[in-house]
């Protein structure tokens, strides 16, 4: 705080302040959103921060004055969907300095002293320009200028990862449908493609500006439930035809829904909602069975504080995780009743085509390994550890899927940046 007395500091849609040297801690301001990245004017009369709205998943920069605690938002409107964050103050208030996203490409911005409108662009590509750090005089700022490019590979039968076919290279997440004629993948943009699983018939089916994180064939292959969100909205769950068409939500909630994946009867979807890294939300989270044809919801049992649901190929089980991705857990559908397979680290399961093992990403663990988990003895087998590609230039990893005959698919992002500096008088 600018008394240098007290800290401030986020917690869930509050802020609040605490004494450096103890004391309880005094709520501050009411914010409609979680806040993060706090800059205090020089001076100490004027607060702007980033609030991040878990439902729509958009980011705004907020003010409140030392005098009034009531958050006001600037910049409304300035981008669609709102990208403004990250702001900070030069060193003698004689601008604000932030970052905002325009047509793909993220640049920084200037707006002077205490203005909230008109701001002015001060970088152009074709970097990402990111994160800027004003100095402690004068008017330079530093901030860095990224650029990230990923890859599908799959991995070998000697524990190499290669490259995957090249009309699938962009794919972030893919899914065969169950009779192996058909792929379908989101790529780098959250576009949801449908080709023969030889490249051929390619087919985009989500409109331009839709984005999708994942799709999963039904069980005729008819059809595809998918996981996506328009600009600035909730993540929904759709069901379209495979040759495409229609492309509408199936719920009308006010709330993200995440993960749909089929039973075998081909009419109900299991699903559930977000963890904390994609949106956290206040309410109750687990799985739910949705009905497609009458759009009937109800609550799977004891399914409190799992997500990420995925049924077995011959219908017989529900694998998920727990909301920390520590725990893999499988729903007997015949017994109803759950059992614990791992409880270290699982990310993204998915099933082996013979419903005899679960395929995970252990993401907590240092050596990023893909195992292989037997059910239901939960015995683990290694496949790769990925963390011994990282000489290949990758920073993060996502286990994008299992081909027909059981080959783990592994986007790896390559992530290259710099710092840069900027006199803002010159």
């Amino acid at each position: 705080m600018p008394d240098g007395v007290n800290i401030l500091y986020a917690n869930g849609n509050d802020l609040y302040t605490a004494r450096i040297n103890g004391g309880a801690p005094q709520k501050f301001a009411s914010l409609p959103g979680r806040a993060y990245w706090m800059r205090w004017s020089p001076g100490g009369k004027l607060l702007r921060f980033t609030v991040i709205d878990t439902l729509s998943h958009t980011v705004g920069i907020y003010e409140l004055s030392q005098a009034d605690h009531t958050a006001k938002r600037i910049l409304t409107g300035f981008s669609q969907p709102s990208s403004e964050c990250c702001g900070v103050w030069m060193a003698d208030g004689s601008s604000y300095i932030f970052q905002s996203s325009h047509g793909g490409s993220e640049n920084l911005w200037q707006l002077a002293g205490n203005n909230t409108t008109s701001p002015r662009q001060i970088t152009d590509g074709p970097l990402q320009f990111q994160s800027p750090v004003a100095s402690r005089t004068g008017h330079t700022i530093y901030f860095q200028g990224v650029d990230a490019r990923s890859e599908m590979l799959r991995v070998s039968a000697s524990g190499d990862l290669v490259p995957e076919s090249s009309f699938l290279a962009n794919a972030v997440r893919v899914d065969y449908s169950r009779d192996g004629n058909w792929v379908a993948w989101v790529d780098i943009n959250g576009l949801l493609w449908r080709a023969r699983t030889n490249g051929s018939e390619r087919l985009q089916l989500s409109p331009d500006g839709t984005f999708v994180f994942m799709a999963r064939w039904s069980p005729d292959g008819n059809r595809l439930a998918l996981m996506a969100r328009e600009p600035g909205k909730a993540w929904k769950i759709y069901v379209m035809p495979a040759a495409g068409g229609e492309f509408q939500p199936l719920l009308n909630e006010d709330r993200n829904e995440a993960d749909p994946t089929w039973l075998p009867d081909g009419k109900t979807l299991v699903f559930g909602r977000l963890n904390d890294l994609l949106g956290k939300e206040s309410a109750e989270r687990g799985l739910y069975l949705l009905h497609v044809d009458t759009r009937q919801v109800e609550q799977l049992p004891d399914s409190a504080g799992l997500f990420s649901p995925r049924t077995s190929p011959d219908g017989r089980y529900i694998a998920a995780m727990t909301l920390n991705q520590k725990e893999l857990r499988i729903f007997d559908l015949g017994q109803r009743t759950w059992k614990t397979l791992a409880t270290n680290s699982a990310a993204d399961p998915f099933w082996a085509p013979d419903s005899k093992s679960v395929y995970v990403h252990a993401s907590l663990d240092p050596s990023q390994p893909i195992e292989r988990i037997s059910v239901p003895d939960g015995t683990i087998k290694v496949l790769v550890r990925l963390s011994d590609s990282r000489a290949q230039g990758a920073v993060d990893f996502i286990f994008g899927g299992v081909t027909p005959d059981g080959i783990p698919l592994v986007r790896s992002r390559v992530f290259t940046g710099n710092l840069f500096s900027l006199d803002l008088d010159k």
